[in-house]
């Protein structure tokens, strides 16, 4: 399992999706959110983040009591594709 980055270039919005592939990360995240493919501008990306970046990379949750954990430690017990984080539900 990887993670890929969803960049929404226009909004300046970040999201990050655990899945296989890149496909598989795009047909997870509208799937999840039922977001359109015509949601998707031409300027939005997607790219792989490095396995070494993992540690440095945390996800936070001010609406819960849960600890911040790291993508690195978020990926150890993940199983299947999912949104892990995004700078939109901050």
């Amino acid at each position: 399992m990887k993670i890929f980055e969803l960049k929404w270039n226009k909004q300046d919005e970040k999201e990050w999706i655990a899945a296989h592939t890149n496909i598989e990360a795009i047909k997870t995240y509208l799937s999840i959110t039922s977001t359109d493919i015509c949601d998707l501008d031409d300027e939005d990306e997607i790219s792989e983040v490095h396995k070494d970046q993992w540690g440095k990379m945390t996800i936070t949750n001010d609406d819960s009591e849960l600890e911040p954990q790291t993508f690195e430690e978020y990926m150890k017990d993940c199983k299947h594709p999912d949104i892990i984080a995004g700078t939109m539900y901050e």
